[in-house]
């Protein structure tokens, strides 16, 4: 698990004033053949292959990680 807290500027067009935004990530990794995601229990979640990590940071942490 990883857990980010960044710090947002304010957004006079959606009306938001600046906050503190969390993301939690989860990394799993299986050899199960999973298609599909529970979408009903489940939001805002994919499957990615290492590489197509876009963010340098996570991806060299992910890498770590599974070594």
């Amino acid at each position: 698990m990883h857990i980010d807290g960044h710090p947002i500027p304010a957004d006079r067009a959606k009306g938001e004033a600046d906050h503190q935004h969390i993301d939690f990530r989860f990394l799993s990794r299986t050899d199960a053949d999973v298609a599909e995601l529970q979408t009903e229990e489940v939001t805002d979640a994919a499957w990615r292959e290492t590489p197509s990590l876009s963010d340098e940071r996570l991806r060299d942490r992910v890498a770590e990680t599974l070594r």
